[in-house]
C-alpha cells in the first residue's frame, strides 16, 4: 500500500478511525433479490462500486445517517427496515497525508421504488443488481467480503 510519504510506524501509530453508516437497498420482486449499488467518485480518482453511506451529521443515529444518505446519493427512500443484522466493512487508506482507519456500519432495507435520482456530485452511476452478481460488481476485495456476509443475511429472507 502506498502510505503517502508517510512511515510505516507512524502510519501505525497515528491511524484514525472513522465511522460511517449505510443502507444496502434491497427490492424483492418474484422471488428475485436485487441490491441498489453506487459508483463512488473521487478526487483521488480511486473510484468504486459500494452502497450509499457516510458520516452522521451532529447527533443522528446510525439508521438516520444510513437513510439521509441513501436519499441523498439516490434519491429512494425507505419503506421498510429489514429485521436482520448489519454487515461491516473495515478497510485503510490514505487521505492527503493521514491514514484513515474506516468501519462502515451497512443496515438493510427495502425501498419504495426502483426509480434511482443519483447525486451527480457523489455517485457517477446508481444500478440495480441481482444478488448472485453483487460480488463480482465490487470493487476492491473488502467489499468482496462485504457482499459474502449480505447474501448469508439476505438467505434468511
Amino acid at each position: 500500500m502506498d502510505l503517502g510519504g508517510i512511515t510505516f510506524r507512524s502510519f501505525l501509530v497515528s491511524m484514525r478511525k472513522e465511522w460511517a453508516y449505510g443502507v444496502i437497498p434491497v427490492w424483492v420482486e418474484g422471488g428475485a433479490i436485487t441490491l441498489c449499488m453506487v459508483y463512488n467518485i473521487r478526487p483521488s480518482g480511486t473510484d468504486f462500486w459500494s452502497f450509499p453511506k457516510g458520516h452522521p451529521d451532529g447527533e443522528e443515529s446510525e439508521k438516520e445517517t444510513a437513510q439521509r444518505e441513501l436519499e441523498e446519493e439516490t434519491g429512494l427512500f425507505i419503506d421498510e427496515w429489514l429485521e436482520l443484522p448489519p454487515v461491516e466493512d473495515h478497510y485503510q487508506f490514505v487521505r492527503g497525508n493521514e491514514a484513515v482507519d474506516k468501519h462502515v456500519r451497512y443496515y438493510f432495507a427495502i425501498v419504495q421504488d426502483t426509480q434511482a435520482r443519483p447525486d451527480a456530485q457523489e455517485v457517477g452511476e446508481v444500478k440495480w443488481v441481482p444478488l448472485e452478481e453483487v460480488e463480482e460488481q465490487m470493487t476492491f476485495p473488502e467489499g468482496k467480503q462485504l457482499a459474502r456476509q449480505m447474501v448469508k443475511q439476505l438467505e434468511k429472507l
